[in-house]
């Protein structure tokens, strides 16, 4: 099958089994990089029957290299997906892609509190009088952590370290 008739199918398919616009464009996205890959890769657009877990593992390799790995795992994964409906509509008798793992992804960092969650923390310390337990939420919306607010330490808007001043040294000279 080729690759263009391939995609449309997928996509109407996926239309019509009510996906949101956003994902259908991100689908669509995804198959044309693939296609652009493979073509440069090999000189001729894919085939789908003609797919191995060879290719399939260059093109992550490939990706990796260039992108982080959760764009990664969301490209193989529209493949999968696309692969996954060849399967079931008898294009494909397998999905080749079943033998490529995701590119491993490190920790998340730390998430933003919600200010809801923020504010019933700080109400839950202003009742309890916990000085530290204040000094820890409050920092939140206020931009300053608690080592600026404990060492008196000035940082200026965006963390520029020339502007780090103590405010408590000898002689007000600073560091």
């Amino acid at each position: 099958m080729e690759w263009s008739a391939f995609s449309e199918g997928f996509l109407e398919s996926r239309r019509d089994a009510g996906a949101s616009p956003h994902t259908l464009t991100a689908y669509a996205a995804d198959l044309t990089a693939f296609a652009a890959w493979y073509t440069a890769m090999a000189g001729r657009p894919p085939e789908v029957p003609a797919l191995t877990a060879l290719d399939l593992t260059e093109y992550r390799a490939s990706v990796a290299r260039a992108r982080k790995p959760a764009t990664t795992n969301r490209r193989l994964g529209t493949i999968k997906t696309a692969l996954g409906w060849a399967v079931e509509s008898g294009v494909v008798p397998n999905n080749p892609i079943g033998s490529v793992r995701r590119v491993p992804e490190g920790p998340t960092g730390p998430q933003a509190v919600d200010r809801r969650i923020r504010g019933s923390l700080l109400r839950e310390a202003q009742r309890e009088g916990s000085q530290r337990d204040l000094a820890l939420i409050t920092p939140a919306g206020t931009g300053r952590t608690a080592h600026q607010r404990g060492t008196g330490a000035n940082v200026g808007r965006r963390g520029d370290t020339r502007a780090l001043q103590d405010r408590h040294g000898a002689g007000g000279q600073g560091w």
